[in-house]
């Protein structure tokens, strides 16, 4: 078998699994934005009182049944799985030398270009599939949140989330970037 389309098959599993509480988590996100002008009308108004801004806003959310929260249930439930993922693609013999795509190795990093310098944390390439999965992140974050919601902090976060992914998973296995792609 080619452990690079089990791990594919595998991903698609779980994100099947996973679908009915990341359908309530879009649900949920939607209704947060609904909510945005609601919001700002309690910061304008409780601005000096952080207590009672976080009351109103408590009392909001319990008269509409949103749940702040539940957006990242289905990452929560995910972390375990790629946890155990990171040890098996570090220790598994069985995924050694298993190629797939341009990836020679799935336990392995699979880098596409070699970089003439090094640096710190990332390393002196850039590895293929987390390449990959980076821009697979924005893309899917892109379509998530429309253009004219969100403020810059959202904004930000859609790009230095993939970014800081990117950065840590260069020198992880390249069967755990192929799973980890949203």
């Amino acid at each position: 078998p080619n452990f690079g389309l089990v791990i594919i098959l595998f991903a698609v599993a779980v994100k099947m699994l996973l679908y009915p509480l990341t359908k309530v988590s879009y649900k949920n996100t939607a209704r947060m934005r609904e909510l945005q002008p609601k919001m700002e009308i309690i910061k304008e108004k409780y601005g000096d009182d952080p207590q009672k801004q976080q009351e109103a806003m408590m009392k909001m959310y319990r008269e509409t049944g949103v749940n702040p929260l539940a957006g990242c249930l289905p990452l929560l439930l995910q972390y375990p799985i790629i946890i155990a993922l990171w040890r098996y693609f570090q220790n598994s013999i069985v995924i050694r030398q298993e190629p797939f795509l341009w990836a020679a190795d799935l336990s392995a990093p699979d880098p596409i270009l070699n970089l003439p310098f090094e640096i710190p944390f990332y390393g002196d390439f850039v590895a293929g599939f987390t390449f990959m999965m980076g821009l697979a992140m924005i893309v899917q974050m892109k379509v998530a949140m429309p253009a004219s919601t969100g403020g810059t902090q959202q904004k930000m976060m859609m790009y230095f989330l993939p970014g800081i992914l990117f950065v840590v998973f260069n020198r992880l296995a390249s069967g755990l970037s192929l799973y980890y792609p949203p």
